[in-house]
């Protein structure tokens, strides 16, 4: 049987941008994701703030089916139109980061030094004041640090990191959902990024989407942290990998691990917690082959 797309496109990219693009629609569409329950005609005119009733049941129209269900009780937003406004609230297309670098809770994992995060225009990129050694480099939409100190931020980025690597393990894409190839590069790949191939790292597990062409990238120390096995180790040790941030764990240097073999692949990863080390085996796809204790 062949495979079949479920989807039934009824407006191209541009006709959906086009049709939002007026400020009275999307103060329409503000007004219903705020609202409870459906709204009447009226009440949704005076709510979205518009005198003319005829231009407001015209603006309605064009949105109605697509963004906005009309009902026995109402009218609604859609799940789409609710996606739409949320986007523009988390401050993706609207606003940026600016701020004063601020102080980040442990110590450099490569020489020991201060940590900083610092703020640029649409992410935070949390280093190392004396090694300049760089910990970690999201894009941050600008909502989710929007009303929060922002001595804060550093602890919001850590908990945006596990989103995004948590949605990347499931092979969804965060920018437009679509899936996600995933490919494992070595530095002596001749496929290689550039910027692997002359990097230190053991290997970059590297997640390029089919349909909007975003990637994403990890070192493999920091991909194998979600793990099961992995992760259990670490809470024999009282680490929770899922509320510690990675510059806090320890053994999360550049250089750590060796390719044993690559047909087939084994990676071999010690890592000491307290006073145990345990050393994993991972293949290809970084799943476990094998654990000594040492």
């Amino acid at each position: 049987m062949p495979d079949e797309d479920p989807r039934i496109d009824r407006l191209t990219p541009e006709e959906a941008f086009a049709l939002v693009s007026d400020e009275t629609r999307f103060a329409v569409l503000r007004a219903l994701q705020a609202a409870d329950d459906p709204l009447s005609f009226s009440e949704l005119r005076d709510r979205a703030g518009v005198d003319d009733p005829g231009r407001f049941n015209y603006h309605l129209g064009e949105l109605t089916d697509q963004f906005v269900a009309k009902t026995d009780e109402g009218y609604a937003v859609t799940p789409p139109g609710e996606r739409l406004v949320g986007a523009v609230l988390a401050g993706g297309y609207t606003a940026a980061l600016d701020a004063d670098p601020v102080s980040v809770d442990g110590e450099c994992l490569n020489c020991g030094g201060s940590l900083v995060a610092r703020f640029r225009d649409q992410g935070v990129t949390i280093d190392c004041e004396d090694c300049e050694a760089m910990f970690t480099n999201p894009q941050v939409p600008a909502g989710l640090v929007a009303d929060q100190p922002v001595e804060d931020a550093p602890a919001v980025v850590g908990r945006w990191n596990r989103v995004v690597a948590a949605a990347v393990d499931a092979g969804i894409c965060l920018n437009c959902y679509g899936p996600l190839d995933r490919r494992l590069y070595f530095t002596t790949d001749d496929d290689a990024p550039e910027w692997v191939a002359e990097s230190d790292l053991l290997g970059m597990v590297y997640h390029d989407c089919q349909r909007c062409g975003h990637a994403y990238n990890a070192a493999v120390q920091l991909a194998v942290l979600s793990h099961p096995k992995v992760a259990a180790y670490h809470d024999d040790h009282g680490i929770d990998v899922r509320t510690t941030p990675a510059w806090e764990i320890p053994w999360l240097e550049v250089g750590r691990g060796t390719v044993e073999s690559m047909d087939p692949v084994r990676i071999v990863l010690p890592i000491p917690l307290g006073d145990e080390t345990r050393t994993f085996v991972f293949d290809g796809d970084l799943d476990v082959l094998e654990v000594r204790t040492e």
